[in-house]
Protein backbone atom coordinates (compact mmCIF):
# COMPACT_ATOMS: atom_id res chain seq x y z
CA UNK A 1 0.00 0.00 0.00
CA UNK A 2 2.64 2.36 0.94
CA UNK A 3 4.31 1.68 -2.44
CA UNK A 4 1.02 2.24 -4.33
CA UNK A 5 0.29 5.40 -2.89
CA UNK A 6 3.53 6.83 -1.44
CA UNK A 7 3.95 9.76 -4.27
CA UNK A 8 0.44 10.74 -3.90
CA UNK A 9 0.62 13.61 -1.87
CA UNK A 10 -3.01 13.99 -0.88
CA UNK A 11 -2.71 10.53 1.52
CA UNK A 12 -1.42 11.50 4.77
CA UNK A 13 -1.47 7.61 5.88
CA UNK A 14 -3.01 4.28 5.72
CA UNK A 15 -6.43 2.99 7.64
CA UNK A 16 -7.71 -0.30 8.19
CA UNK A 17 -9.52 -2.53 10.73
CA UNK A 18 -8.98 -2.44 14.21
CA UNK A 19 -9.46 -5.38 16.97
CA UNK A 20 -10.37 -4.02 20.15
CA UNK A 21 -10.04 -6.33 23.17
CA UNK A 22 -12.46 -5.84 26.10
CA UNK A 23 -12.51 -7.65 29.08
CA UNK A 24 -15.25 -9.92 27.82
CA UNK A 25 -15.27 -9.41 24.47
CA UNK A 26 -13.56 -8.56 21.39
CA UNK A 27 -14.49 -6.06 18.41
CA UNK A 28 -13.10 -5.41 14.84
CA UNK A 29 -13.80 -1.40 14.01
CA UNK A 30 -12.84 0.65 11.64
CA UNK A 31 -13.17 4.87 10.74
CA UNK A 32 -16.00 5.80 8.42
CA UNK A 33 -15.03 8.10 5.26
CA UNK A 34 -11.50 9.16 6.30
CA UNK A 35 -10.02 7.82 3.06
CA UNK A 36 -12.09 10.25 1.74
CA UNK A 37 -11.27 13.48 -0.43
CA UNK A 38 -13.25 15.68 1.59
CA UNK A 39 -11.89 17.05 4.97
CA UNK A 40 -15.29 17.86 6.04
CA UNK A 41 -16.30 14.36 5.73
CA UNK A 42 -13.12 12.85 7.05
CA UNK A 43 -13.19 14.85 10.25
CA UNK A 44 -17.14 14.19 10.91
CA UNK A 45 -16.09 10.37 9.87
CA UNK A 46 -13.58 10.48 12.63
CA UNK A 47 -16.02 12.49 15.28
CA UNK A 48 -18.84 9.90 14.60
CA UNK A 49 -16.64 6.81 15.74
CA UNK A 50 -17.68 6.18 19.74
CA UNK A 51 -14.60 3.83 20.38
CA UNK A 52 -10.82 4.70 21.38
CA UNK A 53 -8.99 6.27 19.80
CA UNK A 54 -6.57 3.81 17.60
CA UNK A 55 -6.29 6.01 14.66
CA UNK A 56 -3.54 7.22 16.74
CA UNK A 57 -1.54 4.17 15.77
CA UNK A 58 -2.09 3.96 11.52
CA UNK A 59 1.15 4.57 9.54
CA UNK A 60 1.61 8.13 8.87
CA UNK A 61 3.52 9.65 6.45
CA UNK A 62 7.00 10.62 8.06
CA UNK A 63 7.18 14.39 7.31
CA UNK A 64 3.39 14.97 8.07
CA UNK A 65 4.42 13.28 11.54
CA UNK A 66 7.74 15.22 11.96
CA UNK A 67 5.54 18.53 11.26
CA UNK A 68 2.56 17.62 13.84
CA UNK A 69 5.07 16.12 16.35
CA UNK A 70 7.19 19.66 16.06
CA UNK A 71 3.86 21.41 16.64
CA UNK A 72 2.50 19.76 19.15
CA UNK A 73 5.76 20.15 21.32
CA UNK A 74 5.39 23.45 21.78
CA UNK A 75 1.93 23.37 23.46
CA UNK A 76 2.60 24.85 26.88
CA UNK A 77 0.96 20.89 28.64
CA UNK A 78 0.42 17.82 27.25
CA UNK A 79 -2.86 16.29 28.11
CA UNK A 80 -4.28 12.62 27.13
CA UNK A 81 -6.64 14.26 24.98
CA UNK A 82 -4.08 15.96 22.44
CA UNK A 83 -4.03 12.18 20.95
CA UNK A 84 -7.28 13.39 19.43
CA UNK A 85 -5.81 16.65 18.51
CA UNK A 86 -3.17 14.88 16.64
CA UNK A 87 -5.23 13.07 14.76
CA UNK A 88 -7.30 16.15 13.93
CA UNK A 89 -4.00 17.58 12.38
CA UNK A 90 -3.48 14.14 10.06
CA UNK A 91 -7.31 14.48 8.91
CA UNK A 92 -6.60 18.27 8.04
CA UNK A 93 -3.63 17.21 5.58
CA UNK A 94 -4.67 14.35 4.09
CA UNK A 95 -7.02 11.26 3.46
CA UNK A 96 -6.00 7.65 4.62
CA UNK A 97 -5.93 4.99 2.21
CA UNK A 98 -8.17 1.93 3.14
CA UNK A 99 -6.53 -1.22 3.71
CA UNK A 100 -9.07 -4.42 3.80
CA UNK A 101 -6.83 -6.01 6.70
CA UNK A 102 -6.57 -6.03 10.46
CA UNK A 103 -4.16 -3.17 11.15
CA UNK A 104 -3.63 -2.53 15.08
CA UNK A 105 -4.56 -4.96 17.71
CA UNK A 106 -5.70 -2.66 20.93
CA UNK A 107 -6.29 -3.99 24.82
CA UNK A 108 -8.44 -1.56 26.33
CA UNK A 109 -6.53 -2.45 29.77
CA UNK A 110 -7.43 0.20 32.39
CA UNK A 111 -8.86 2.81 29.61
CA UNK A 112 -12.28 0.51 29.56
CA UNK A 113 -13.25 1.27 33.04
CA UNK A 114 -14.46 5.08 33.67
CA UNK A 115 -12.93 5.97 37.06
CA UNK A 116 -9.01 4.00 36.07
CA UNK A 117 -9.61 6.00 32.83
CA UNK A 118 -9.62 9.23 34.33
CA UNK A 119 -6.67 8.01 36.84
CA UNK A 120 -4.49 7.67 33.83
CA UNK A 121 -5.86 11.56 32.31
CA UNK A 122 -4.99 12.38 35.88
CA UNK A 123 -1.43 11.05 35.60
CA UNK A 124 -0.87 13.90 32.39
CA UNK A 125 -2.48 16.37 34.60
CA UNK A 126 -0.40 15.91 37.36
CA UNK A 127 2.96 15.64 35.13
CA UNK A 128 2.06 19.11 34.33
CA UNK A 129 1.63 20.00 37.65
CA UNK A 130 -2.20 20.79 37.55
CA UNK A 131 -4.59 20.26 40.82
CA UNK A 132 -6.98 16.99 40.16
CA UNK A 133 -10.00 19.43 39.56
CA UNK A 134 -8.63 20.57 36.02
CA UNK A 135 -9.95 17.08 35.32
CA UNK A 136 -13.51 18.66 35.43
CA UNK A 137 -12.33 20.62 32.26
CA UNK A 138 -11.14 17.82 30.01
CA UNK A 139 -13.43 17.31 27.08
CA UNK A 140 -13.73 21.40 26.92
CA UNK A 141 -9.91 21.90 27.14
CA UNK A 142 -10.50 19.62 24.26
CA UNK A 143 -13.16 21.14 22.34
CA UNK A 144 -11.64 24.39 22.74
CA UNK A 145 -7.54 23.43 21.97
CA UNK A 146 -9.25 21.53 18.49
CA UNK A 147 -11.49 24.20 17.16
CA UNK A 148 -9.18 27.04 17.79
CA UNK A 149 -6.00 25.08 15.44
CA UNK A 150 -8.60 24.14 13.17
CA UNK A 151 -9.57 28.03 12.60
CA UNK A 152 -6.41 30.07 13.65
CA UNK A 153 -3.20 27.89 12.20
CA UNK A 154 -1.44 27.03 8.92
CA UNK A 155 0.42 23.49 9.39
CA UNK A 156 -1.81 22.21 7.04
CA UNK A 157 -3.19 22.39 3.32
CA UNK A 158 -4.80 25.62 1.87
CA UNK A 159 -8.70 24.91 3.10
CA UNK A 160 -10.89 27.28 2.45
CA UNK A 161 -12.30 29.71 5.23
CA UNK A 162 -15.91 28.32 4.92
CA UNK A 163 -14.21 24.52 5.60
CA UNK A 164 -12.61 25.32 8.41
CA UNK A 165 -15.72 27.17 10.20
CA UNK A 166 -17.46 24.42 9.28
CA UNK A 167 -14.97 21.88 10.73
CA UNK A 168 -13.70 23.86 13.91
CA UNK A 169 -17.73 23.97 14.72
CA UNK A 170 -18.57 20.25 14.41
CA UNK A 171 -15.10 19.14 16.46
CA UNK A 172 -16.40 21.88 19.22
CA UNK A 173 -20.32 20.48 19.56
CA UNK A 174 -18.74 17.35 19.28
CA UNK A 175 -16.51 17.07 22.39
CA UNK A 176 -19.05 19.80 23.74
CA UNK A 177 -21.09 17.07 24.38
CA UNK A 178 -18.87 15.18 25.70
CA UNK A 179 -18.03 18.28 28.12
CA UNK A 180 -21.89 17.92 29.35
CA UNK A 181 -22.53 14.52 29.09
CA UNK A 182 -19.29 12.79 30.93
CA UNK A 183 -18.77 12.59 34.26
CA UNK A 184 -15.62 14.22 35.13
CA UNK A 185 -13.71 13.19 38.31
CA UNK A 186 -11.57 15.71 40.64
CA UNK A 187 -10.76 13.29 43.01
CA UNK A 188 -11.06 14.87 46.34
CA UNK A 189 -9.80 18.16 45.05
CA UNK A 190 -10.01 21.44 47.41
CA UNK A 191 -11.01 23.65 44.10
CA UNK A 192 -14.22 20.75 43.49
CA UNK A 193 -16.81 23.71 44.32
CA UNK A 194 -15.23 26.22 41.47
CA UNK A 195 -14.82 23.40 38.52
CA UNK A 196 -18.38 22.81 39.39
CA UNK A 197 -19.31 26.31 39.34
CA UNK A 198 -17.45 27.22 36.05
CA UNK A 199 -18.46 24.13 34.02
CA UNK A 200 -22.14 24.88 35.08
CA UNK A 201 -21.38 28.12 34.55
CA UNK A 202 -20.23 27.22 30.49
CA UNK A 203 -22.55 24.70 29.83
CA UNK A 204 -25.38 27.42 30.38
CA UNK A 205 -23.21 29.54 28.01
CA UNK A 206 -22.92 27.91 24.87
CA UNK A 207 -23.29 29.66 21.58
CA UNK A 208 -22.92 33.26 24.06
CA UNK A 209 -19.34 32.76 24.68
CA UNK A 210 -16.41 33.80 21.73
CA UNK A 211 -13.32 32.13 21.64
CA UNK A 212 -11.24 34.31 23.69
CA UNK A 213 -13.87 34.21 26.51
CA UNK A 214 -13.47 30.96 26.78
CA UNK A 215 -9.90 31.02 27.07
CA UNK A 216 -10.24 33.39 29.74
CA UNK A 217 -12.83 31.22 31.44
CA UNK A 218 -10.39 28.29 31.25
CA UNK A 219 -7.48 30.73 32.33
CA UNK A 220 -8.97 32.33 35.15
CA UNK A 221 -9.58 28.67 36.91
CA UNK A 222 -6.24 27.58 36.09
CA UNK A 223 -5.21 30.13 37.47
CA UNK A 224 -6.47 28.99 41.03
CA UNK A 225 -4.59 26.20 40.48
CA UNK A 226 -1.19 27.83 39.11
CA UNK A 227 -0.62 31.64 38.10
CA UNK A 228 2.07 30.58 36.10
CA UNK A 229 0.73 27.53 34.06
CA UNK A 230 -2.53 29.65 33.71
CA UNK A 231 -0.24 32.57 31.98
CA UNK A 232 1.55 29.71 29.92
CA UNK A 233 -1.56 28.48 28.46
CA UNK A 234 -2.95 32.14 28.16
CA UNK A 235 -0.05 33.41 26.27
CA UNK A 236 -0.04 30.82 23.94
CA UNK A 237 -3.68 29.94 23.11
CA UNK A 238 -4.17 33.94 22.86
CA UNK A 239 -1.10 34.30 20.33
CA UNK A 240 -3.12 31.50 18.00
CA UNK A 241 -6.40 33.22 18.51
CA UNK A 242 -4.51 36.38 17.06
CA UNK A 243 -2.40 34.21 14.60
CA UNK A 244 0.87 35.01 15.84
CA UNK A 245 3.59 32.51 16.39
CA UNK A 246 3.74 31.37 20.60
CA UNK A 247 6.59 31.82 21.86
CA UNK A 248 7.59 28.31 23.60
CA UNK A 249 7.67 28.11 27.14
CA UNK A 250 9.39 25.32 29.34
CA UNK A 251 6.65 24.16 31.72
CA UNK A 252 5.26 21.41 29.89
CA UNK A 253 5.60 17.82 30.69
CA UNK A 254 7.82 15.65 28.05
CA UNK A 255 5.72 12.84 28.15
CA UNK A 256 3.71 11.67 25.35
CA UNK A 257 0.00 11.23 24.41
CA UNK A 258 -1.21 7.89 24.97
CA UNK A 259 -4.84 6.63 23.36
CA UNK A 260 -7.81 6.75 26.00
CA UNK A 261 -11.36 5.89 25.70
CA UNK A 262 -13.65 8.40 23.49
Amino acid sequence: MIEQTGSDQSVAGITGLYAVEFANRSAVVEYKNIDSDNVELRVAGFLSYGGPNVMIYAPVRRELFQRVFSFTNTLPFLCSFHDQIICLLYLLNGRFARLNRLLYLYDMGPWEIDETAQKRDLEFYKAAGFDPAINKLHWLLCAFEGAALVRNIDIFPVIPLTSRQKIADLWFSSMFLRFKGHSRYTFDSPFTGEAEKLCAKLQAATGQLSFHDILSEISEFVALLSKTRAQAYFDFWDAILSKRKPIRQDVASPKLMAAGGA
